[in-house]
């Protein structure tokens, strides 16, 4: 009983309770998530964006700390509003856009990260006898140096003498402040004398203390590093901001990605036209044909070219033709060894040979990019004028009668980037593998 008869709660109770409080509690909270699953999600994201975003347009990291609120309230609601509309994408299909977009934006970030610089202060204290004196000669930040100011030296009892701060026996710690990226080196210079005294240096939590007294007048330096950012230590805030570069880069790519998917869906759906029925087929005739006759037109008025760098291409087939292996000096990969071999072992050292496969390469080169064009657009048109273009381009009819790596390399970076988005459309295992192969003997050439 209490002292005045009321009964008094066991602590069984009150634990029981305040248990129920929480769980009730934590209930109410999980609900209000669940409920508002979106928006958070949204507005994370739109925070995100724009950190990353800001820290490279306007510099958000070394603007004050008002003007960081102020725009962070402004933008970041207003980004909240463009809610993204993206057409239904599969999860196979995200996860095949999504590597990409991380890929790309970590090599946008390691391009254009750059450490945001912030305000630091440096203490230097002297300890000199009554004639004693201890001279800061120059401090330098981040390989540029920070002129003295004689108001705010003065303020400490130290003396601006012949660009140098001097420090007597009445002078008190020295503070400076400066402005310098997160992880600039600091460098002091100073002068040692018979008459010169002792100096700490303290900077975020590195300190050092030197003894300036000499025998004779010399200079000594003391360098430190920056540390944080506003009193974030560069282990927290550098990644933070990396991260924040990443998830930017990887949204911004992601959603060009997104748009494209919907756009192609949205044209797929109203053009009856975009059907790989007989005008995909009757396109790629007409281009086709267009092509063999200019090439054959080409190949019959055109001799065969050899450069100064053409014998480079063949030394590798002649000497497997031959003696069954490589065993030269080559100045080229082995794929144009393996390319021509099969040339010269029918034709020998006819050039309609050399000439024949160069044409068939560069008329291949056609239902290659018609199909790009077909696979990018998924119109007709688009893959009509891609084929067109391909068949009427000059490099093909240039290269197709020079014997170098030029129009082997134009066909197989078409088959290649036709492969590659085969892979990504499909994601099967034979397109990535055929993609793969057909990049590894092209870099061979």
């Amino acid at each position: 009983m209490g002292r005045w008869g009321t009964a008094t709660p066991c602590p069984y109770v009150l634990t029981t309770r305040r248990v129920h409080a929480v769980k009730s509690s934590l209930m109410r909270n999980k609900r209000w998530i669940a409920e508002h699953k979106r928006k958070i999600l949204i507005a994370v994201a739109a925070a995100v964006i724009f950190l990353g975003i800001a820290g490279h347009v306007v510099h958000f990291w070394e603007q004050p700390a008002v003007a960081m609120l102020g725009l962070f309230m402004i933008v970041v609601p207003a980004l909240e509003r463009l809610q993204p509309r993206a057409a239904a994408i599969s999860r196979k299909r995200s996860i095949v856009l999504l590597i990409p977009s991380v890929l790309l934006a970590i090599a946008l970030t390691w391009l254009y990260y750059r450490v945001p610089a912030a305000y630091h202060v440096i203490t230097i204290t002297p300890a000199v006898t009554q004639n004693g004196h201890v001279e800061l000669i120059e401090f330098k930040s981040n390989g540029s140096i920070i002129p003295p100011n004689e108001k705010n030296a003065s303020e400490y009892g130290w003396q601006l003498k012949a660009g140098s701060l001097v420090a007597t026996s009445g002078s008190r710690p020295l503070k400076i402040s400066f402005k310098a990226p997160a992880d600039a080196p600091v460098i002091l210079l100073f002068s040692a004398s018979p008459e010169s005294g002792a100096v700490r240096i303290s900077l975020e939590g590195q300190h050092a203390e030197l003894d300036l007294k000499s025998a004779e007048n010399r200079q000594t330096t003391s360098t430190f590093q920056t540390r944080n950012y506003r009193g974030i230590p560069n282990w927290i805030f550098r990644p933070f901001v990396i991260a924040l570069d990443i998830l930017t880069f990887t949204t911004l790519i992601l959603g060009i990605f997104i748009l494209q998917e919907t756009g192609q869906d949205a044209i797929a759906r109203s053009n009856p036209l975009n059907t790989a029925g007989p005008g995909y087929g009757s396109g790629l005739a007409i281009v086709l044909a267009i092509s063999i006759v200019l090439h054959l037109i080409n190949a019959l008025a055109v001799p065969l070219v050899l450069y100064g760098d053409s014998p480079s291409y063949l030394v590798g087939s002649f000497q497997l033709l031959k003696f069954g292996n490589l065993d030269i000096s080559m100045l080229r990969g082995p794929g144009s060894t393996f390319l021509f071999a099969p040339i010269i072992f029918l034709f020998g050292r006819n050039p309609w040979g050399m000439k024949i496969l160069l044409h068939l390469m560069a008329v291949a080169c056609v239902p290659l990019a018609y199909r790009v064009g077909w696979q990018l657009g998924k119109d007709r048109r688009v893959a009509f004028a891609s084929g067109l273009a391909a068949a009427l381009c000059p490099d093909l009819f240039l290269y197709s009668n020079i014997v170098m790596s030029d129009l082997p390399n134009i066909f197989f970076v078409l088959l290649f980037c036709t492969l590659l988005i085969s892979a990504l459309e499909t994601f099967e295992f034979r397109w990535i593998m055929a993609a793969m192969l057909v990049a590894s003997f092209a870099a061979l050439l």
